[in-house]
């Protein structure tokens, strides 16, 4: 009968040594993972924009684009202005002044490029990183015929 009780205060005190050892490694474990804060993103996503195009001093055609951006969530929440107006502004500017860029005939790296300077411009307007990726929902060039009316 001795034996028996002296078996089952050791299993208890082998039990309790373990939860407590368990319970100290778990709680030496969570400022490791709350070091490394996740980076919340949020998608905001832009109206249509038409931007003409203009070259050798004459309207060629539009730039029909609609963008979606993917931007810190605490920085944008922590905004006094939403920032969609000025991601367009900047969309707008990039596209229209893009000389080297004939909308006619865009090549695929053409649309990286034009998505990085809208990033880093936007972000260099704001004074910090806001805009992490700009993605490029809908982007079609109407000739100045096609837009008009007139012949397709």
């Amino acid at each position: 009968m001795i034996k028996m009780i002296i078996a089952g205060l050791w299993v208890c005190v082998i039990t309790l040594g373990a939860a407590y050892g368990a319970f100290q490694w778990q709680a030496n474990q969570k400022p490791e993972a709350e070091a490394k804060p996740k980076v919340q993103k949020e998608a905001v996503r832009t109206r249509m924009i038409s931007v003409p195009i203009i070259m050798e001093g004459a309207l060629q055609g539009y730039v029909m684009a609609q963008l979606t951006f993917t931007v810190d969530a605490k920085i944008n929440k922590e905004m006094g202005v939403k920032p969609q107006e000025y991601l367009l502004d900047e969309a707008f500017k990039v596209i229209y002044s893009e000389g080297g860029i004939d909308f006619r005939n865009a090549k695929k790296q053409d649309l990286v490029s034009i998505s990085h300077k809208i990033a880093e411009n936007t972000n260099t307007r704001f004074g910090q990183p806001l805009v992490e990726d700009v993605l490029i929902q809908e982007l079609n060039y109407l000739s100045k015929e096609q837009a008009r009316g007139g012949k397709r």
